[in-house]
């Protein structure tokens, strides 16, 4: 069974002066290297620092692609965590293809 596909969500935004909004946290899973990052932003600027291979770029492009007007239906396969790959791959090749194709592995 394949659990939590990519996933993200924005907590707590808030309306500021005018249309000004505001996040205070994004929860991201399964995307990239970012397999559950819990992430609270601050009040007036927010640091992404980290060493090479730690999923920064992740961290922004999910945030571009999501928050810059594009959907999930934009993503590919290689926007999964590799360990989302090897569940798919494993349930695919691993068991009743057909269950994956009708969709049951998202139930």
């Amino acid at each position: 069974m394949i659990n939590n596909l990519v996933c993200v969500k924005y907590v707590g935004i808030r309306i500021l002066e005018g249309f000004s909004l505001k996040l205070e946290k994004i929860v991201i899973k399964n995307y990239r290297l970012l397999r559950n990052i819990d992430v609270s932003l601050e009040n007036e600027l927010s640091l992404i620092i980290g060493k090479n291979n730690t999923g920064k770029t992740s961290f922004l492009n999910i945030l571009k692609l999501f928050i810059g007007g594009k959907n999930a239906a934009s993503m590919s396969y290689d926007d999964f965590s590799c360990m989302l790959k090897d569940q798919l791959y494993d349930y695919v090749c691993g068991s009743n293809t057909q269950d994956f194709l009708k969709g049951s592995c998202y139930n």
